[in-house]
């Protein structure tokens, strides 16, 4: 036979035959059950002395002008001003303008904190490697215009017989 406390309707079955409202074919057959497992007789009479408890408590008398005295104390906690409320606290002197201020820097330093970076300038980088491949052409080229300006020694002696 497999217990019920092991499933997960164990706890309601244990409730509802405490409370005389299971049905007569279940309460039998967990009559029959109780007689042989040790965990579910430990159960119930732990259910059944929370019942008893309950059968011999008597719950005080509401206060006849309970609810007009739960709405003044309502009214008068709305009266407060907002620092008293959220907090609590009286808040007196210098400490009452302290903590707009300080909601304030707080507010600034998070806008601050998370702000996103801006993103990198990949088209700096793509003009900055252009530049530089045209820099080292041009100066590949002033090179050879140097180059065809300059003529080497022998040549010149050659052309200037002198």
């Amino acid at each position: 036979m497999r217990c019920p406390m092991e499933a997960r309707e164990g706890a309601e079955l244990v409730l509802a035959y405490c409370s005389r409202r299971l049905d007569p074919d279940k309460s039998e057959w967990f009559e029959r059950h109780l007689a042989a497992c040790v965990s579910c007789q430990e159960t119930v009479a732990a259910q059944k002395q929370v019942w008893e408890a309950l059968d011999y408590w008597d719950a005080l008398p509401i206060p006849r002008d309970f609810d007009r005295r739960l709405e003044w104390r309502i009214e008068a906690e709305e009266r407060k001003p907002w620092s008293q409320r959220l907090t609590g606290l009286r808040l007196t002197g210098w400490l009452r303008p302290a903590i707009p201020i300080a909601s304030m820097a707080a507010l600034a330093l998070a806008v601050f904190l998370v702000r996103t970076p801006d993103p990198p300038d990949t088209d700096f980088q793509a003009r900055t490697e252009t530049t530089e491949v045209e820099q080292a052409e041009r100066a590949l080229e002033d090179l050879e215009m140097i180059r065809q300006f300059t003529l080497p020694p022998r040549e010149a002696n050659a052309r200037n017989p002198i």
